[in-house]
């Protein structure tokens, strides 16, 4: 039994290896179903947002963007 358990953190990451995230991405996480949450400027990344294919964005602060349209 660990006596220090504050440190114990210290271990995870050398446990954990990129094969391992991915395998466990790849049976827990469906990018399908996923909803994407972009902050930024939308008078100059809506476009481009638009053109990367992930749908229609929906805007949630429209008064920002009333000029592009």
């Amino acid at each position: 039994m660990w006596r220090d358990r504050s440190k114990i953190w210290l271990l995870i990451p050398n446990k954990i290896t990129i094969g391992s995230i991915k395998k466990l991405s790849e049976k827990y996480l469906n990018a399908d179903k996923m909803i994407y949450l972009v902050v930024g400027d939308a008078e100059t990344q809506l476009k481009k947002l638009k053109k990367i294919g992930y749908g229609t964005p929906i805007l949630l602060n429209t008064p920002a963007v009333n000029k592009l349209i």
